[in-house]
């Protein structure tokens, strides 16, 4: 048997506790990290970050942040192309869809998706 110590130094009567990052609380050490950027009214934003949350994979939203566009104009024309998570019970036509719409949100998401070793 070894007679191993572990000797822990004392910290001053006035130090703060070390506060630890998300990245260094993650659950798994294996993740690869991502940054997504999503455009488009808050409703939309939203539901884009709920089929985020809720796909099949083992991943943590770990930072939101979601700022106002300034337009020039009340309102813009915008195009949008049909969302790839969204389900829908018909055929979804995949055709490009220009609408009206007053209020812009620019999201930012930061992402780590758990990736499984071999």
């Amino acid at each position: 048997p070894t007679n191993a110590k572990i000797t822990i130094a004392p910290q001053a009567k006035n130090a703060a506790p070390k506060v630890l990052t998300i990245l260094e609380t993650t659950p798994f050490d294996r993740y690869l990290f991502l940054h997504i950027k999503a455009i488009g009214q808050y409703r939309d934003i939203v539901a884009f970050l709920g089929k985020i949350e809720t796909l099949p994979f083992g991943l943590d939203v770990i930072k939101v942040e979601m700022l106002k566009q300034n337009n020039q104009n009340k309102s813009q024309s915008v195009t949008k192309i049909t969302n790839p998570f969204a389900v829908s019970k018909g055929t979804v036509n995949p055709a490009v869809v220009t609408e009206r719409v007053s209020t812009i949100i620019e999201a930012t998401f930061d992402v780590l998706v758990y990736v499984k070793k071999n």
